[in-house]
């Protein structure tokens, strides 16, 4: 795949290696990590697997559509989600929101809440490693919704996973936990994005003016559900402004950062005094 790496390399695409290794693994309907330990060469796979391969880099160079809606669907957690132009594609810093949920709560029956469930990745997650957990996926986007939905039914965890349309969490009352990767980008820095960022749907990714109006009205709304619990991701920068919201709601919290070691997330409880 060295032609399919420099085509995407000249097309000033990023980790063009990984993309076209995706992109083989995709076709041979195997892993990538799978893919790296096998022999790979002309004679041991057919001739028009490359040329479907190719079909696909050419388009991704160039429409710079991203790869996950070109596949149709994208890897989180090590679990494999059906993906479509509805939902936000699942970040690998988001499973260190997963992570964070994972080591704060055993598998003990629990109730929670995905603000934002988007493909119900972040949940989908959690569910396939408590066994005794039920969760709420929450969306404004009824699309979104049907992806979600979809992707819960393949590991079979739709008698776990509840999806429900509605605007932050104004139906719920109460829950053990929430999580939430809300949009986080300011309205004007929209349209400076990456080309592939600008192909995922505008309401999952614009924040409002300073990108933080969706992150404020869920903490607020939070005091009036049942819980003491929170887990949200925000943007780089954003965490000064997250800490003063978090600190006007009354909450105490703790900022965690991501891979980078930059500021991505805020792990929240309410305080009991």
């Amino acid at each position: 795949m060295t032609k399919a790496s420099k085509l995407l390399e000249n097309a000033g695409i990023p980790e063009s290696k990984i993309e076209s290794e995706l992109v083989l693994a995709y076709l041979l309907e195997i892993s990538r990590g799978e893919l790296s330990v096998m022999s790979i060469n002309n004679d041991t796979i057919l001739q028009n697997i490359f040329e479907q391969a190719d079909e696909i880099i050419r388009k991704r160079c160039s429409t710079r559509k991203p790869l996950a809606y070109l596949l149709g669907q994208w890897e989180f957690y090590g679990i494999l989600l059906d993906i479509d132009e509805n939902v936000l594609i699942p970040r690998p810093e988001t499973e260190i929101l997963v992570d964070l949920i994972l080591k704060k709560f055993p598998d003990k029956p629990l109730l929670g809440i995905d603000i934002g469930t988007g493909s119900g990745a972040i949940a989908i997650a959690l569910l396939k490693n408590r066994k005794n957990w039920r969760i709420i996926g929450a969306d404004i986007s009824g699309k979104a919704l049907r992806i979600a939905r979809k992707n819960a039914e393949r590991y079979g965890l739709l008698d776990r996973f509840f999806p429900v349309e509605c605007d932050i969490c104004a139906p719920f009352d109460r829950c053990d936990f929430i999580v939430a990767n809300l949009p986080y980008v300011s309205t004007g820095q929209f349209d400076k994005l990456q080309p592939e960022v600008r192909y995922e749907p505008r309401k999952a990714l614009d924040g409002g003016s300073n990108g933080l109006m969706f992150i404020r009205n869920l903490l607020k709304a939070s005091a009036k559900i049942e819980t003491n619990f929170l887990a949200i991701e925000f943007g780089i920068g954003q965490e000064i402004e997250i800490a003063k919201i978090i600190e006007q709601n009354n909450y105490k919290y703790e900022i965690i950062e991501d891979y980078a070691k930059i500021p991505r997330f805020a792990s929240i409880e309410k305080r009991t005094e």
